[in-house]
């Protein structure tokens, strides 16, 4: 089985990648730019994929791609949000809307069997103080979370009318050994310098410690993504992805716990209850756990041991 990865070199894209890999599965990277040096999961994979270079926002070069390789399954997970974006519409709209329409395009036309799409909770918008689950109406603050509520939209179209089974996660922040390490994609600088200054004696500085929102580990990420591919059958086109509710000050706890000698300060006040996105869900199942029986294979703190102990011995594992 051959299965398409746009954006298989950044962040995300790399963690799948090497599960697919380590799966047995025939991959294909299409991507911008191959990093040097590569992501940590492709490291010590090297001749197990094979890469294409691809500017997936003109359909020409994604056309090629898909028509060269014919796979059964595409991801499209091209890192997208950028703040340089919001400040030029005419590019973010290129990256975050054109590259998905070019994806479903050539999956209607070369008639692959299955899309996933990266979405995001951001298309829920903030300040909010209902539950939201994906039948929520959308409140898109940013651009980007506007493609993307587009993106899904897109999604159920060409489903409808063309046939084209795609299936958009809506994913939380992640985090994992490798965020930020591609100048391409917008890092995470408080979750990159909590967990790997400390392993270079270096201080952190968090502000606005208290203040929680849904933090998953990209494995986890990883996880969904494939049990939605593999899904003989869905009942949904949109599923989220989240956990629950964390602080960077529970975050810093824990680094603290497995590295005394961390050294991190917490700037901002005291804790004020308020949640950066609105996925207040405790206790309850979301739908691709009660539909699809998905369960993070880590806890909080397992997380980030695991991703600790990787960037530690710069060696890649599950």
């Amino acid at each position: 089985m051959t299965t398409l990865v746009f954006g298989g070199a950044g962040f995300i894209g790399s963690y799948l990648v090497r599960r697919l890999v380590d799966e047995g599965e025939r991959v294909i990277i299409a991507d911008i730019a191959f990093a040097d040096p590569p992501m940590p999961p492709l490291v010590d994979i090297a001749g197990e994929f094979t890469f294409e270079g691809c500017h997936a926002e003109y359909a020409s070069q994604v056309v090629n791609v898909v028509a060269k390789y014919r796979p059964e399954y595409i991801f499209n997970f091209v890192p997208s949000y950028s703040p340089q974006y919001e400040l030029n519409p005419s590019r973010g709209v290129r990256i975050n809307l054109d590259t998905n329409i070019n994806v479903l395009e050539a999956c209607k036309t070369f008639g692959v069997k299955k899309i996933i799409l990266a979405s995001s909770a951001l298309i829920y918008g903030t300040g909010r103080n209902d539950v939201v689950d994906e039948d929520s109406l959308p409140r898109p603050e940013l651009l980007y979370s506007a493609c993307k509520a587009m993106n899904e939209y897109l999604a159920g179209h060409y489903n409808r009318h063309f046939g084209v089974d795609c299936v958009s996660l809506r994913l939380s922040s992640s985090f994992g050994w490798g965020r930020g390490q591609r100048k391409l994609e917008s890092r995470g600088p408080w979750a990159v310098e909590l967990f790997e200054n400390p392993l270079k004696g270096l201080p952190v500085v968090l502000e606005r410690p208290y203040d929680s929102s849904s933090l998953v580990y990209v494995k986890d990420v990883v996880k969904s993504a494939i049990l939605v591919m593999r899904a003989p059958t869905l009942k949904h086109r949109v599923y989220d992805v989240l956990s629950e509710p964390r602080s960077k000050a529970e975050a810093a706890n824990i680094v603290r716990e497995l590295m005394p000698e961390a050294k991190v300060d917490l700037v901002g006040g005291e804790f004020t209850g308020k949640q950066l996105l609105p996925v207040q869900r405790s206790g309850q199942k979301t739908r691709i756990q009660s539909e699809l029986g998905y369960e993070p294979a880590f806890t909080f703190q397992e997380s980030i041991q695991d991703y600790l102990s990787m960037a530690r011995s710069g060696k890649f594992t599950w």
